[in-house]
């Protein structure tokens, strides 16, 4: 399972391009299963208040790599283990993920941490490559209260690719089709050149 670290997984990718057209500003956000941290460090670029979580051992020294090779401050850092069900990181407004559903029987610890660090009004991000957990993790999220939309990747291209899965959305409020769309002023800055230290 470790030997899987240390790599830009193009799931990751995808969420850092939907992070460039998601709103941030005055929301607090949590990635879960950040890894090397490129999401995270797209919405830091973009000035979003952001926490990122892993539970392996080397994924805050490689965050904190990669956010000095950026010119940024820290990205603050959580231990995010799923099966523990007493710890709390706070509340969160946005709560995103990339290829966080590869484990079946994980789908209700997910689903479950996800709940206890949502905030009453929240929007959860999950970009999923379609392992075949997606649907059993809408349903529990749909379970727990939440609404449940999805977009097929095929509408984001990486270098002429284009990927396999989808885009899972969850809320517990409603937005105006404006707003969910509405590109963020930094973007511009955030799509130029990020260095990311891998292994």
């Amino acid at each position: 399972m470790w030997s899987l670290f240390g790599q830009i997984w193009p799931m990751s990718k995808i969420l850092a391009m939907v992070m460039l057209q998601e709103p941030l500003a005055g929301r607090r956000i949590l990635e879960i299963g950040c890894g090397i941290g490129l999401p995270s460090i797209v919405v830091k670029q973009l000035g979003g208040d952001i926490t990122a979580s892993d539970y392996h051992p080397l994924a805050q020294s490689f965050l904190l790599e990669n956010t000095t090779l950026n010119s940024l401050a820290p990205i603050c850092f959580k231990t995010g283990d799923w099966n523990t069900a007493n710890l709390s990181l706070g509340k969160f407004d946005l709560i995103i993920g990339s290829d966080v559903l590869y484990e079946h029987q994980h789908i209700e610890l997910i689903s479950s941490f996800i709940d206890r660090h949502s905030s009453s009004q929240v929007d959860v991000i999950i970009v999923d490559p379609g392992r075949g957990s997606h649907r059993a993790f809408a349903r529990e999220m749909e379970r727990l209260g939440y609404m449940h939309s999805w977009t097929d990747l095929k509408d984001y291209p990486d270098r002429g690719i284009k990927p396999k899965g989808f885009i899972l959305r969850f809320s517990r409020h409603t937005r105006s089709e404006s707003d969910r769309h509405k590109i963020n002023p930094k973007r511009s800055q955030a799509e130029s050149l990020i260095h990311l230290h891998s292994k």
